[in-house]
């Protein structure tokens, strides 16, 4: 059994038109800062390690991924940044997954909407009976955390329409 945690970075700042401050480098707001403090100590009480992180190396995705690994002890988790996710399509974000290293059991992966919401879409199996979850959800909130889990031994055998749906934690209904 392997889980694929896929969340979203915290609330950036607003890109202000007519600077020289690129998408890319958008930091996190405070309260992008608080909503993945939320979702790190929900992360820290309830995913098990050891972890492999694959992040997105955009400034708000780095931000995000450096509050959660904060809640671990460096030996339970490695980082991989790809410059690739801040453009990903579903496509690349799944033949990234497949190349993961088996002795990890949980996975997470931070990125961008709209391609993380319509990657949990893509990887849920239809027949899950937590479909219903999704049909009130259009997006991934900020800091928004999917949880799926496969009936599989190796990353590699990932498909879409595999994945059953665990949760949706929305940081702003997390104390």
């Amino acid at each position: 059994m392997k889980t694929l945690y896929l969340l979203r970075h915290g609330q950036a700042i607003v890109k202000i038109p007519f600077t020289d401050l690129k998408d890319f480098d958008r930091t996190l707001t405070f309260q992008g800062k608080e909503e993945v403090e939320k979702t790190a100590k929900f992360i820290e009480e309830n995913v098990p390690l050891p972890i492999k992180i694959l992040c997105s190396s955009a400034k708000r995705t780095k931000e995000t991924c450096h509050i959660i690994e904060s809640k671990f002890s460096p030996q339970n988790y490695e980082t991989v940044y790809h410059d690739s996710f801040y453009h990903a399509s579903q496509q690349e974000y799944l033949e990234e997954i497949k190349k993961t290293e088996n002795n990890y059991d949980n996975l997470l992966l931070i990125g961008h909407n709209p391609t993380l919401t319509q990657f949990l879409f893509s990887l849920t199996k239809k027949e899950d009976q937590n479909w219903s979850i999704l049909s009130t959800f259009h997006t991934m909130p900020t800091a928004g955390l999917g949880i799926l889990k496969f009936h599989i031994t190796k990353w590699e055998n990932i498909i879409f329409n595999l994945g059953l749906l665990i949760n949706i934690i929305d940081p702003h209904k997390l104390q």
